[in-house]
C-alpha cells in the first residue's frame, strides 16, 4: 500500500511518520527503511519503550544518494518511508527507468508498505503520476498557527480510487492532534547547522487578531444568550410577544382580584375593596387601570382562547370575552395583555393558557360556542318525529 503525507513545511508530516508509522512498526518487530533526516536511535528507543539494540536491528536509514534504488535495498514485508518524494520523482518526468516503475507498481506483491512525504502530491511541483495513481490513502496536514495553536496540527484523511484512469480522492475523516514532547528529537526537523526552530509569527494571519472575532464575536455570544433566554421565557412563563414595550417598575400597590372560570356562561369572582395607600403618579394609576380592566371584564364576561399559533420563531395568541348571549365583547392579543402587565403561559399540551399577574390566575380554554339560533340535534329529532306524526294523521 502506498500512503502519502501531504502538507507545507512544519505541518506535522514527519512527526506523524515517526509517531504513527515508524515507532509502531518497530514495536511490532517490523523492519523499517526510512529516508528521514536526523533519526536519533537512542531517543526513538526511549519513546518507543525499546532497547537501542533492537531499534538498530530493525530501523535502517536510506541515504539520499540511494533513494532511487530503494527497491534494491529494502527487504520484503518492510515499511518504507521516503521523505520529499517530489524531489526524486517529480511531476512530468518521462524517463523513469523500467525497474523503478515495476517496483512502484508491484511493491504490494513484496508485502511492502510505502509512506511518501511531500508538500504536494498531484500537479505542478508534486510527484510523478507513477506514484500518484497508486496512492491508496492521502493524509493532508495543516499547522494550526493561524489559530494561535503552534503545538497542534490538523489532519484530514482521503481515500483514493481510480476514476477514468486517474486517481480521485474522497474525504473520509479529519481531526486535530497535539504534539507530544516525548517524541521531540527522534528525528531532525531541520538540516544540520540550522538553529531556528520557532514558528514565524504574523498577527495578520492569526484569526484571533481579526477585528471581526475580537469585536463582534463577544457580541454574538451575548445575542445567543439573549435569544436562548427569550425562547425559554416565551414557552415557560409568558413572553409570547413581549418586547413592544419594556417592563416598568411598579411601586404602587395593585388591587388583587381572584377570578375563577366556571363551566357555565358566567364568571364568578371575589373582589375585595380597593387597597388604600399613598397618592400615586399618573403612570402608576394608568397601570392599575389596565390591570383592573382585564380583571373586570373577566368578572363580567367569559374569556375564551380564540387563536393560538406558535412555532420555533414566534407565537401569536388571541383571547376573546363573550357575554351570556355569546356576543363578542372584547378581543386582546398576547402583546396587549403583556403590555397591561399580564403574563401569558401556554399549557404543556398547548390546549389552554393561563393569564397571571400578582397572584391572580385566569384559565382560558377553547370552550365550544353554539351558533346563535342553532337548535340542538335532540330538539331537531323531536321536531322531525312530531312532524311525521302530524302528516300521518292528515293523510288518514
Amino acid at each position: 500500500m502506498f500512503i502519502f503525507h501531504e502538507g507545507l513545511p512544519r505541518s506535522g508530516k514527519s512527526y506523524e511518520a515517526m509517531v504513527e508509522r515508524i515507532i509502531p512498526a518497530l514495536q511490532k518487530g517490523r523492519k523499517v527503511y526510512a529516508r528521514l533526516n536526523g533519526m536519533d536511535y537512542d531517543k526513538i528507543a526511549v519513546a518507543g519503550g525499546l532497547t537501542v539494540e533492537r531499534v538498530r536491528e530493525l530501523l535502517h536509514h536510506i541515504a539520499e544518494v540511494d533513494v532511487l534504488r530503494w527497491h534494491q535495498i529494502v527487504e520484503n514485508d518492510s515499511l518504507v518511508i521516503l521523505d520529499e518524494l517530489q524531489n526524486f520523482w517529480p511531476d512530468g518526468q518521462r524517463n523513469i527507468p523500467q525497474d523503478q516503475i515495476k517496483a512502484i507498481a508491484e511493491h504490494g506483491h513484496r508485502g511492502l508498505d510505502v509512506v511518501g512525504l511531500g508538500q504536494i502530491l498531484k500537479g505542478k511541483g508534486g510527484c510523478n503520476a507513477v506514484w500518484v495513481n497508486r496512492c491508496d490513502q492521502k493524509i493532508v496536514f495543516e499547522k494550526q498557527n493561524a489559530r494561535g495553536a503552534d503545538n497542534k496540527y490538523r489532519w484530514t484523511a482521503y481515500k483514493g480510487r481510480i476514476v477514468n484512469g486517474r486517481v480521485q480522492f474522497d474525504k473520509v475523516n479529519t481531526g486535530i492532534k497535539q504534539y507530544d514532547p516525548k517524541y521531540f528529537g527522534t528525528y531532525a526537523t531541520r538540516v544540520e547547522g540550522s538553529e531556528n526552530a520557532e514558528t514565524y509569527k504574523d498577527n495578520r494571519t492569526n484569526i484571533w487578531h481579526n477585528p471581526v472575532f475580537r469585536k463582534w464575536l463577544p457580541l454574538m455570544f451575548v445575542a445567543v444568550a439573549v435569544s436562548v433566554y427569550y425562547l425559554f421565557h416565551m414557552f415557560k412563563g409568558g413572553g409570547f410577544e413581549k418586547g413592544l414595550v419594556k417592563d416598568q417598575h411598579r411601586d404602587a400597590p395593585h388591587v388583587v382580584t381572584t377570578t375563577v372560570v366556571t363551566p357555565a356562561s358566567g364568571v364568578s369572582a371575589v373582589q375585595p375593596p380597593a387597597a388604600s395607600g399613598p397618592p400615586v403618579s399618573q403612570a402608576q394609576s394608568q397601570d392599575a387601570m389596565a390591570a383592573d380592566y382585564v380583571a373586570s371584564i373577566s368578572n363580567k364576561w367569559r374569556p375564551r382562547l380564540s387563536g393560538l399559533i406558535y412555532d420555533a420563531r414566534r407565537s401569536r395568541l388571541y383571547v376573546e370575552w363573550y357575554d351570556d348571549s355569546f356576543r363578542l365583547k372584547e378581543r386582546l392579543s398576547a402583546a396587549q395583555l403583556e403590555e397591561m402587565g399580564w403574563g401569558v403561559q401556554r399549557s404543556a399540551y398547548g390546549e389552554h393558557v393561563m393569564l397571571h399577574k400578582s397572584g391572580v390566575h385566569i384559565a382560558v380554554t377553547q370552550w365550544p360556542i353554539e351558533p346563535f339560533g342553532k337548535i340542538s340535534e335532540e330538539t331537531n329529532r323531536g321536531i322531525a318525529a312530531a312532524g311525521g306524526h302530524e302528516r300521518s294523521r292528515s293523510d288518514g
